[in-house]
Formats: structure tokens, C-alpha cells, sequence
């Protein structure tokens, strides 16, 4: 994985495709269990356009595959976190 992780950061797009392809449908699958089904595809788009982003962060010896379910757990997080602001502001008005 650490000539995967290399590849995309020089920019390769086919490695950007095989790195989801790898992981899209058990991250899928793990999102949709803690979100609508609806949410979950969004959610999964948004945890592969922040790794992408970010992968420079990575680091050498981190488990890329730990990595994407952090992001796509924090990526949770910030689907409820939203939802109860929305609410509350819908509330309030």
C-alpha cells in the first residue's frame, strides 16, 4: 500500500480508482450501518475526497485501511453534528 499511497500523492488518478475500489464497498457497508443509506454514498464520496487531500498526513507507518475508517467515522460524527444543529435551528424558529 505504501507504493499505492506514493503514487497518488505524484497525482496518479488510476491510483486514486484502485485505492476505491480496494476499500469503497466495506467502507460503504460500515457507513451504512451507522447512517441513513441515503447519507452513507455522500459520506463515503466526502471520507476518499478528504484521504485523497490529505494523504500527505500519512503517516509511513500508519495502516492506510485504519486511516480511511478514522476519516469515515469522523466524517460520522459530523453527519449527527449536523443533524442536531439543523434541528435545533429548526426549533428555535
Amino acid at each position: 500500500m505504501k507504493f499505492l499511497v506514493k503514487k497518488i500523492l505524484e497525482g496518479d488518478e488510476g491510483a486514486a480508482v484502485i485505492l476505491y475500489k480496494t476499500y469503497s464497498i466495506e467502507l460503504l457497508k460500515y457507513l451504512q450501518k451507522r447512517v441513513p443509506h441515503e447519507e452513507a454514498s455522500e459520506i463515503l464520496n466526502d471520507t476518499f475526497l478528504e484521504a485523497i487531500d490529505g494523504m500527505i498526513m500519512l503517516k509511513k507507518d500508519e495502516n492506510l485501511k485504519a486511516w480511511l475508517y478514522k476519516i469515515a467515522y469522523n466524517k460520522t460524527i459530523d453527519y449527527y453534528r449536523d443533524v442536531v444543529i439543523s434541528r435545533s435551528q429548526d426549533n428555535s424558529s
